[in-house]
């Protein structure tokens, strides 16, 4: 009996043991994966690490971080011009330079990039972030998912390669960094361009004639911003070449000259900023809207950024003006030297209905709001 009892006592401790073993936690021996692996293994990436590797930045994106990238698929490289991915390869310095522009330091999730108006990437460039409903666009390109974990970071697949401002431009025989000009010279680095009322970045699914037919109501008009942005580019890294009119880059900087009405034809004429300002100019604007006049006393050019019920973004060149027709309601803005270390402290306003304001930015890296009435 005695003996019976040992042997149940004895079964039962040990089922015991064996329940509490397998109710525990399975141990966490395995380590995830990095960005470069998780690229490598994603199956959509295989152009974008081929980049990396050429370029020199696997080891940096493998072993450092925390890093959030936004990686083209191999289906927006074969979108390239063509040529293109070639004459990257061919030159590692403006690969990594493109690149870098896919890459933001910090580890962003995906709620996180709905609510940003801007990120800053390691290029050194500010690329814009527009959300409409459920879909989120970075520089011009689609955000495809909700991005892929990594140990040191996070990816996220888009379907367009992005080309930082003035990064590069189409000549014969391909692609060149804009720093340089065709004839082996050196450029002037960012002159005020007199010929340029605006600097405007292209946008995806913009074309010349589309652009054209915005600024100066003509869409045959385009012949006047090729001639103005290849006259400026000799000398201003900002803006590159247009060798081909049917072909514009998302990213690159154009210049747009004169006031609307400009003919075609004619030649590019330096433009008055405070004329494009003018009471007739300020009375265009539509009786629900509201107007900003961004005025750079700064020494550099400015990526100005507004985000509030309008989200819009534009260079303003140094002593010029530029002008936002935007929602009324509460703004936040900032601004950014592109590619540079410059940048102006951030801040906010707010618009009624047909107000006007006008944002002074200065060097000392502070921007004045001083509210206007309109005639």
């Amino acid at each position: 009996m005695i003996k019976n009892i040992y042997i149940l006592l004895t079964f039962i401790l040990l089922t015991s043991i064996t329940g509490v073993a397998y109710a525990a936690p399975p141990a966490q021996t395995q380590n995830q994966q990095g960005l470069l692996e998780v690229a490598r293994e994603a199956g959509h990436f295989t152009t974008f690490v081929q980049t990396l590797d050429a370029a020199n930045l696997s080891d940096t994106l493998a072993n450092e971080g925390p890093f959030t990238i936004f990686a083209p698929t191999d289906e927006a490289f074969a979108a390239l011009p063509a040529g293109a991915l070639d004459d990257l390869f061919a030159n590692p310095e403006v690969l990594r330079n493109v690149l870098s522009y896919h890459v933001v330091e910090g580890r962003i999730a995906a709620t996180d990039l709905m609510n940003m108006a801007t990120v800053s990437t390691l290029q050194g460039a500010v690329s814009e972030v527009l959300v409409d409903g459920e879909t989120v666009m970075i520089g011009g390109a689609q955000v495809l998912d909700q991005g892929i974990e990594a140990s040191n970071g996070v990816i996220y697949t888009i379907d367009t390669v992005l080309l930082p401002p003035g990064a590069m431009t189409e000549t014969e025989p391909g692609m060149i960094d804009s720093a340089t000009r065709q004839d082996g010279a050196e450029m002037v680095e960012n002159p005020t361009p007199a010929e340029c009322a605006e600097a405007y970045v292209v946008q995806a699914d913009d074309s010349l004639s589309q652009l054209a037919d915005k600024f100066y109501g003509d869409p045959q008009a385009f012949a006047t911003i090729v001639e103005a942005t290849n006259t400026v580019a000799t000398t201003n890294e900002i803006y590159a070449r247009i060798d081909n009119p049917d072909l514009i880059l998302v990213g690159q900087t154009l210049c747009i000259p004169g006031a609307p009405g400009v003919e075609a034809a004619g030649g590019v004429t330096p433009t008055d900023n405070e004329a494009m300002l003018s009471d007739e100019a300020m009375m265009t604007v539509p009786e629900d809207k509201s107007l900003v006049i961004v005025e750079n006393l700064s020494s550099v050019d400015l990526i100005v950024d507004l985000s509030g019920p309008t989200r819009d973004s534009q260079v303003v060149p140094p002593a010029a003006k530029q002008e936002f027709i935007v929602e009324p309601g509460q703004y936040q803005y900032d601004g950014h030297q592109p590619g540079g270390g410059f940048a102006v402290a951030p801040g906010q306003f707010e618009l009624t209905f047909e107000q006007t304001v006008q944002l002074i930015c200065y060097d000392d890296e502070q921007c004045q709001v001083q509210p206007l009435n309109r005639p």
